[in-house]
């Protein structure tokens, strides 16, 4: 398996420092996220174009102000901006070998496929046939997880057809909702961590949301749909006879099935009950207008 070249220097070089020094403790770990990132999805040229800044903030699981994390990482040099958008800086210099890494493999791959077969086809002819052959027994088969057949995943992950591949971007959009989560109810991004039970119960909640809308991007904001639902309760928010606030990601919000189906239900009836302050408004506001122009005219 392919892995990262980290310098064990790593955390004392003066660009870690200095990005420390701008975001504050923890902001480290960034160009991590951002390296492991295109290590899979973008690792031959580690390129970052056609992904906007605040997909590449959410890839980062960056807890602060929008914006702050890009214009960091471009000012102490981990980041390059192109006319087509971002690249990682001396990418291949230091990461060259991931993508030489995933060629081997498939040109191993393709020696396999051919003893197989009993052909003997030069080494680009068997890649050839490696790809095509992965390629319609992609077709053939669905991709299931436990939570049933999943739709294939948007092309910000390019060429994504393995359940490897729908788990990472489902764990993607369940880091951006549990970013939403953070900064909805004022968390400490340091002390409060997307655990590997928080995540798990995410990736429940999300797969449920999936089957529900049938796309990634509607599955994330259902779930933020109940984040809202739960922010705006105010016995959750410490409204009760014990001054307590029930916030829990694990316990209030996403613990199950039901409990994530009550938060949609509340969602929904508040967004009914918007519509309808909207109309009564707008007649009454019609009214007042109606009577204006009425009197105006005698």
């Amino acid at each position: 398996m392919p892995s990262l070249n980290l310098d064990l220097d790593y955390f004392d070089h003066i660009k870690a420092r200095r990005l420390v020094g701008l975001l504050g403790r923890g902001s480290e770990v960034l160009p991590i996220r951002l390296w492991c990132f295109c290590g899979k999805h973008r690792a031959e040229t580690g390129s970052l174009a056609g992904i906007s800044a605040q997909e590449i903030e959410s890839i980062c699981a960056w807890w602060g102000k929008s914006g702050e994390m890009i214009k960091a990482l471009v000012s102490v040099g981990f980041l390059d901006e192109t006319p087509d958008g971002y690249q990682i800086h001396d990418w291949l210099k230091h990461a060259g070998h991931i993508v030489r890494f995933k060629r081997r493999a498939q040109e191993n791959a393709a020696k396999r496929w051919n003893s197989a077969n009993g052909t003997t086809a030069g080494n680009a002819t068997s890649i050839a046939l490696a790809e095509q052959s992965r390629a319609e027994q992609s077709k053939k088969t669905k991709t299931t997880t436990a939570g049933g057949d999943l739709p294939r995943p948007r092309e910000l992950f390019p060429g994504s057809r393995t359940p490897r591949d729908m788990r990472a971007e489902i764990g993607f959009h369940v880091a951006r909702v549990w970013d939403n989560y953070v900064q909805k109810f004022g968390k400490d991004p340091v002390r409060l961590t997307l655990t590997k039970e928080r995540r798990n119960i995410g990736i429940n909640r999300f797969q449920e949301s999936l089957k529900k809308t049938g796309d990634y991007e509607a599955a994330e904001k259902l779930m933020i749909q109940a984040i809202d639902a739960l922010a705006a309760s105010p016995h959750h928010m410490g409204q009760n006879d014990r001054n307590t606030v029930y916030d829990s990601w694990e316990k209030n919000l996403f613990k199950d099935a039901n409990q994530f189906e009550t938060w949609l239900d509340k969602a929904r009836n508040a967004n009914v009950r918007r519509i309808g302050n909207s109309a009564d408004k707008f007649a009454a506001d019609l009214e007042v207008a109606r009577r204006q122009s009425a009197k105006g005219a005698n």
